[in-house]
């Protein structure tokens, strides 16, 4: 007898189960692949090239920026001054070195291999701190904390200024002597002892690093012959602070203790900026976040004592903020985006020590609180990348703003006085001497090139009116002698001109509006009387195809005024336009 066929109802139970068992490998193969240990670093690897990527567009279309002009300007040389003078109380002697290997690669342009050196240093922290919590809570615990720093917009100051190379140095070498000191070995004691010194070389967060890490080695059990590892690094960073107070009294290191007041309040805002940094949420939210991690630690506390490597962390963030409020705090900037990534930094790092209390814990999460995680991490980088978007263009307008004033001096060049301030408000610290130094010696910044500026309609019209008052160029009742030759007539609307001799011109107009367009060479000046009784007005270009809307004066009624366009750097002449109502005489001036 042949076999009984399958029932209708068997067959549809079986169907389901076929169809489901597809399903069951695809979600087995997952776990498996997750579970791999390449896996964390392939994702990390994909997310730092994304965080790369969204950085470098952000900051397109930049130069130098602010305190990167006193690195510009006064530390060409190879004096002691040059490499050991403080900047705001840091000592800056790494980030110099490095800037100075650029001046002789590439000089002032291009600009991206600046950036390509602070964005270097910002993965290298991210995977620095991928690496150290991945000792403690695993791979994919790592690679969140490290997304959490890659996208870490808040603190674009340090992610699109390549000048915060002090601070992203500062972190990546402390960074890198915590995770060798967390095991001993004298060769892992050296390295991190120098490692320690090229922080504190760096800026003051290098400080508060090796504050906190002398703190661990004192408090691991059987490690206090490893302090000098720390105290080393830290005593001849004093002997340098002191050498400085000895040189530079007033200053005292940065520190000023009339900010003692402030300080606490100082801190607290710090704190809470760097949380809701972390977060991409903000101040106000920061502070509901700082409170969750000061109930957390209180609860460490109480049902352990404290490791050596959480009080590091702590004593890192406290020493960070208390050092930054006595020595700014009279500024009022305690949200300032580049104190958000150190701050951010401690913080995670004081999380990732919560749940370790044997030297090492890992996270035993069911799936759906790992997918939690990763969309809080997501969260945060949306968030953030907000703050990055605004912080590109604000360094965006600080540039379009900047270069034709750099534009106008280069075009001036000796004509323009030594201590004529460029840019008062983007950038204070350049002088026109100064700066031409600089460009002398390592060649313009200007993306275009100075030809690139003056090609109309790029900036040519903010040049010409930066080059006016570079140069001094303004009405004068001087009246110089005509000499033999008139000016040269470039356009006359609604109005007559003919020759009165002795190099002058005299225009009547027919109608209004009028206007005489008149060449000048740099060396010349014109000489212009207003024979009628209405004002008329003056206006120059140079570079641009269009007259501004400001006048550069009025020439009262029955008045004469001049104007001297002295010799520079560009044989380029001007062209300046009276705009009268009634006749008036213009006259050329050698």
């Amino acid at each position: 007898m042949g076999a009984t066929p399958p029932s209708v109802s068997q067959v549809a139970e079986a169907q389901p189960a076929a169809r489901a068992a597809p399903a069951g490998g695809r979600t087995e193969r997952l776990a498996v692949l997750l579970r791999s240990p390449r896996a964390p670093i392939v994702v990390l690897a994909v997310l730092g090239a994304l965080a790369a990527i969204l950085i470098l567009l952000a900051g397109r279309g930049t130069i130098f920026f602010f305190d990167e002009w006193n690195f510009v300007l006064d530390r060409r040389g190879w004096s002691a001054s040059t490499l050991l003078d403080p900047h705001e109380g840091h000592l800056v002697l790494v980030p110099v070195l490095i800037y100075k290997a650029l001046f002789g690669l590439v000089g002032l342009q291009p600009y991206w291999p600046y950036r390509v050196v602070d964005l270097a240093l910002h993965l290298a922290c991210a995977a620095l701190m991928y690496a150290i919590v991945r000792r403690r809570l695993g791979g994919w615990a790592g690679v969140g904390v490290a997304a959490l720093v890659l996208f870490l917009g808040s603190a674009w100051e340090v992610l699109l200024w390549p000048f915060q190379i002090a601070y992203l140095g500062a972190l990546v070498a402390g960074l890198g002597a915590w995770l060798l000191l967390q095991e001993p070995g004298r060769g892992r004691d050296w390295a991190g002892a120098l490692l320690l010194l090229t922080a504190l070389a760096c800026s003051g967060v290098g400080v508060a690093i090796s504050l906190g890490v002398l703190v661990a080695l004192l408090l691991v059990p059987g490690a206090r012959g490893r302090a000098w590892v720390a105290v080393g690094p830290l005593a001849l960073y004093g002997i340098w602070l002191l050498a400085d107070g000895l040189q530079h009294p007033s200053s005292a290191g940065g520190v000023k203790l009339a900010n003692l007041p402030d300080t606490p309040a100082f801190m607290a805002k710090m704190a809470a900026a760097g949380a809701g940094g972390i977060a991409g949420i903000g101040l106000d939210w920061g502070q509901v976040l700082l409170a969750l991690l000061v109930v957390l630690v209180v609860a460490r506390i109480a049902r352990h004592a404290l490791t050596p490597w959480l009080t590091a962390a702590l004593v890192m963030a406290l020493s960070f903020w208390g050092l930054t409020a006595l020595g700014r705090a009279q500024v009022g900037d305690p949200q300032a985006p580049r104190y958000i990534y150190p701050t951010a930094v401690f913080l995670l790092l004081a999380l990732v020590e919560l749940p370790v209390a044997h030297g090492r814990a890992r996270l035993a999460w069911r799936p759906a609180a790992w997918v939690m995680a990763a969309l809080a991490v997501a969260f945060a980088a949306v968030g953030n990348s907000a703050a990055l978007r605004d912080g590109g263009r604000a360094l965006r307008d600080a540039t379009n703003t900047v270069m034709p004033a750099l534009a106008a001096v280069e075009v001036g060049g000796n004509a323009v006085a030594p201590n004529y301030q460029v840019e008062a408000s983007k950038a204070p610290q350049i002088t026109a001497g100064r700066y031409l130094a600089a460009v002398r010696d390592l060649g313009s910044p200007l993306p275009t090139g100075l030809t690139g500026q003056l090609r109309p309609p790029n900036n040519a019209a903010i040049v010409d009116g930066r080059t006016l008052p570079a140069e001094g160029i303004a009405l004068s009742p001087r009246r110089p002698a005509p000499g033999p030759t008139a000016p040269t007539v470039v356009e006359r609307i609604n109005g007559t001109v003919r020759s009165t001799g002795a190099g002058c011109l005299r225009f009547a107009p027919l109608r209004i509006p009028s206007a005489l367009d008149l060449r000048v060479r740099p060396g010349s000046a014109l000489v212009v009387t207003n024979v009628g009784r209405p004002t008329a007005q003056f206006r120059a270009r140079r570079f641009a195809p269009d007259f501004p809307t400001d006048a550069l004066g009025d020439l009262p009624a029955g008045q004469s005024r001049s104007v001297t366009f002295p010799r520079d750097a560009s044989a380029a002449p001007w062209v300046v336009r009276v705009s009268p109502a009634q006749p008036v005489v213009a006259c050329l001036a050698p």
